[in-house]
């Protein structure tokens, strides 16, 4: 990919709290957002790891912090699941043909959660998180702001907006030993709300490719019943 350049200071108007907000706005605005009682989507993931490997996923969402994933590969049926029910967090994997469940707790189920929320940059906005505008650079033919989010965690996080349409297009998350990326494409709107419909991620581990996957969306269900049985 084209290396970042900066092409401007940050104006002294702008801030990474209005950035935040601009794209709140821009994928459909806080007061539809907050309307999801629930979500459901279904998706394919594609390894790219000296074999290629396509898996099938799913993933639920009920308010205010239920959460259930569930992956298959159509050879092995279900290899993997983590479900939440707002109480216990278990993950169940596929081992050698064997079975193998876990709770996940502490520490450990704290780092998760914010995994179990459909909209992690509103959560963070309301927990008030700082996020602060450090760059204005051009990648790819794209203009982007670069967000640093003030999360108090070992990792690094950084966002990038298109400063044009507003929307997220990639995070990056970054510690001593590796460095997640993703990039979000294919904005789709769904019952008046935008969603990344493509999302490729890449990890390098000591700045060598570890790996690299594609996930591609099938569908997103805005408010359809889920019972809380799928979450346990």
């Amino acid at each position: 990919s084209q290396e970042a350049k900066i092409i401007s200071d940050i104006p002294k108007d702008l801030n990474g709290t209005i950035i935040i907000n601009d794209y709140l706005k821009s994928i459909g605005g806080e007061k539809k957002i907050n309307k999801i009682t629930t979500l459901k989507k279904q998706f394919n993931i594609e390894l790219n790891q000296g074999v290629d490997l396509i898996m099938r996923g799913e993933v639920l969402y009920k308010v205010p912090n239920l959460y259930a994933s569930i992956l298959e590969i159509e050879q092995l049926g279900q290899v993997q699941s983590t479900k939440y029910d707002g109480k216990e967090c278990v993950l169940t994997r596929l081992h050698n043909n064997d079975v193998l469940e876990q709770k996940i707790e502490g520490e450990k189920l704290k780092g998760k959660l914010k995994e179990f929320t459909p909209f992690p940059i509103l959560t963070e906005k309301n927990k008030n998180i700082q996020f602060q505008l450090i760059e204005i650079h051009q990648s790819n033919n794209q203009e982007l702001y670069k967000i640093y989010v003030h999360n108090n965690e070992q990792d690094s996080t950084f966002l990038f907006f298109d400063t044009k349409t507003k929307y997220l297009v990639k995070k990056q998350i970054i510690n001593k030993k590796t460095t997640k990326t993703t990039e979000y494409l294919d904005y789709k709107k769904i019952e008046g709300i935008m969603f990344p419909f493509t999302e490729l991620s890449t990890i390098l581990m000591d700045n060598q490719l570890a790996q690299k996957s594609l996930n591609t969306i099938n569908s997103i269900i805005i408010n359809e019943e889920i019972q809380l049985t799928e979450f346990q």
